[in-house]
């Protein structure tokens, strides 16, 4: 590159750049002071069309540039310039409307200072198109474009989440705290349930190559959310129902997230992160509140983060996955397509169960995303508002579901555009060919790494074995929790709890915590006994999956796994264990 072409083209890349340091220099000028016939007069159509234009950029049109963008196509620039010409002119809408005013807000401090990343962005896609520096300064800005780029959705529903709070004029100074514990919260399980359906289909290739199991990062997301849970909800004071509810289950997610962690050692998978989601969600469930509308709307989000974490555990542990991807020849007609109830006549029972298991995984992440929904609206204030209109709970309920399938439909078609568009288009599957069915019924590469299938080399009962060990935590684990609950029943230890203002939710969390910590206890000293003195195995030595997931001797008499020569009924087979169980000890 000559010095004098890169002079000529030196405008073209500063220019963004220069409005990225004067972006904060474009904001409007923010009201004063408002007359109460400001702030209460209606909505005109300008702004209304600025809000419409603004979801739709920010909600539709930058995550599938982000997608296009991510896998490289043609359509990534077109589609990424046509959500900058629309969002700018958004802009200019939101600064031009009559009618109802809105005092200075986040909202629109944060809309002003948005448009520092996105004329980074600009610029940086102008840059890269001009394919200079190839060897210096390029590299760091593919980079630094990547990454703002993946952070697109993320910015715009934050900024989406402050436009809703300004134009319903919700969390003043005295809802503040609640509407961020409930818009973070329920954040949190949205982008969980993305996650979630986003492993599913392209990301397993990284949990492998990190080799740790999805529970393993779970828990660790789990306990560190509950570490600031703990010390963020009480404020000084006099302790209140809520908070002792709150510290108690910020308590109750470390101490189950690092015992998850524990059990995850290896690369194992486990149950701990679905149980602590239906601890949560019956929590949840039984709190009560002021109106009745505001305790119908808690119960539906607990019940459905209940079922979320028993659907969770019934995938971990009873839908093995099959070995390798499928293919199904073209359908000759709709009788034969998978449309159907009926299966194909050439389906094997492996394929029948392989798409029992692709529709059952939908269910985890849609349900996580709906509970989310649900609590981000149950704050008081918006329950209040509602309430005013008449609009009963089911209603309610119903809408925020219906915003669920609309939010999960998005994901699953970006997720489908990856698996099908730019360099992974090349790849894809001619049209009829199903790809393996734990790949969210999309026509994704072949390459079985980024499903959840197992390696080729893992049997079925390797597989099933493994299920197993995940379940077999369970039940001891409720046998102590359900001791330690009976133990602190007494009506000598009851009087002082209640004395102390601490209801049956904060109190029963309190108990699974300290039953956490003590199962916690537990499986370490039976890794410690499996791993020491006489008991060390050699390096990369793993004995069966059933043995709770400890390296222990290889003597089968100490298995929990049935030995191989016996035979006959589960009960039959599983009383020879406990009885040779006891004649060890």
């Amino acid at each position: 590159m000559m010095p004098g072409n890169l002079l000529s083209r030196s405008p073209l890349v500063l220019l963004p750049l220069t409005l990225t340091w004067i972006a904060p220099v474009l904001a409007h000028k923010h009201h004063g002071e408002l007359t109460e016939e400001q702030l209460h007069a209606p909505v005109d159509t300008i702004l209304w069309i600025h809000i419409a234009l603004q979801a739709i950029v920010w909600g539709v049109v930058f995550p599938i540039g982000m997608v296009l963008g991510l896998t490289r196509s043609k359509w990534h620039v077109p589609v990424q310039s046509l959500g900058f010409t629309l969002t700018f002119g958004g802009i200019f809408l939101g600064h031009a409307h009559g009618g109802r005013q809105f005092p200075s807000s986040v909202h629109s401090h944060l809309g002003s200072w948005i448009l520092v990343p996105m004329l980074a962005q600009l610029g940086l896609g102008i840059y890269l198109k001009l394919h200079i520096h190839e060897r210096t300064l390029r590299p760091y800005a593919v980079h630094a474009h990547g990454i703002l780029g993946r952070i697109w959705p993320i910015l715009g529903w934050v900024q989406g989440l402050f436009g809703v709070i300004t134009l319903r004029g919700f969390c003043g100074e005295v809802g503040a705290g609640q509407c961020a514990a409930h818009y973070i919260m329920g954040s949190g399980f949205i982008a969980y349930g993305i996650i979630m359906a986003l492993l599913l289909v392209v990301g397993e290739d990284w949990v492998r190559r990190s080799r740790r199991s999805p529970e393993w990062w779970d828990s660790w997301v789990i306990m560190l959310w509950g570490m600031i849970n703990t010390f963020t909800e009480h404020h000084g004071g006099a302790w209140s129902v809520k908070d002792m509810q709150h510290t108690i289950l910020g308590v109750l997610w470390w101490t189950g997230g690092a015992l998850g962690i524990f059990l995850s050692r290896n690369n194992q998978r486990n149950v701990l992160p679905g149980i602590i989601i239906i601890l949560t969600g019956w929590a949840m469930s039984d709190h009560a509140q002021a109106l009745m509308l505001s305790t119908k709307v808690h119960s539906m989000f607990g019940y459905s983060l209940m079922l979320a974490g028993l659907s969770r555990i019934i995938e971990i542990c009873f839908i093995p996955l099959p070995s390798s991807p499928r293919s199904v020849a073209p359908p000759l007609n709709d009788n034969d397509s998978e449309h159907t109830l009926a299966p194909p006549p050439e389906e094997t029972p492996d394929a029948r169960k392989a798409n029992a298991t692709r529709a059952f995984r939908h269910l985890p992440p849609f349900l996580l995303v709906a509970s989310g929904f649900l609590f981000m609206s149950a704050t008081d204030e918006e329950l209040e508002a509602v309430h005013q209109t008449g609009m009963d709970h089911v209603t309610y309920v119903l809408s925020m579901y219906s915003i669920a399938f609309l939010l999960y439909l998005l994901t699953v078609f970006l997720l489908h555009l990856y698996s099908t568009s730019g360099r992974n288009a090349s790849v894809a599957q001619p049209p009829g060919v199903v790809f393996s069915a734990d790949n969210i019924e999309l026509s994704s590469p072949t390459n079985a790494k980024h499903t959840l299938a197992p390696p080729p080399e893992e049997t079925p009962n390797a597989r099933r074995a493994n299920a197993n060990q995940a379940f077999r935590h369970l039940p001891p684990f409720l046998l102590v929790a359900s001791g330690l609950l009976f133990m602190s029943a007494i009506n000598e230890e009851l009087e002082p709890v209640a004395e102390a203002g601490m209801d049956h939710i904060a109190y029963v969390s309190m108990m699974y915590s300290i039953a956490i910590l003590f199962y916690l206890l537990t499986v370490f000293l039976l890794h410690l006994y499996s791993t020491s003195g006489r008991n060390v195995q050699p390096p990369g030595v793993v004995l069966s999956a059933d043995n709770i997931e400890l390296s222990s001797p290889t003597d089968a008499s100490r298995w929990y796994a049935p030995l191989p020569r016996e035979e006959g009924s589960s009960a039959g087979r599983q009383l020879r264990i406990y009885l040779g169980m006891l004649r060890n000890w």
